[in-house]
């Protein structure tokens, strides 16, 4: 986790300077942010930052029941 938090937090450095050097401005507040690294792996966290499960990678294939859930939901 403190290699997340690390990576995580040089994301933010750098699309503040970018903010910065593009837009002459600073940028205090974020309403939300995604990070997308799924070719590489994901960990879930829910509202207070708790871990939901293991971290995985693209490679596994336990989605399958998950993903027959979250269908039935929204079809």
């Amino acid at each position: 986790m403190d290699m997340v938090h690390t990576g995580l937090q040089a994301c933010i450095a750098n699309l503040k300077a970018d903010v910065k050097a593009k837009f002459g401005a600073e940028l205090t507040t974020v309403g939300a942010i995604g990070v997308s690294a799924m070719m590489h792996g994901y960990l879930p966290f829910d509202k207070d930052g708790k871990q939901l499960a293991e971290f995985r990678t693209w490679r596994n294939t336990i989605t399958g029941e998950a993903a027959e859930e979250l269908t039935a939901l929204f079809v």
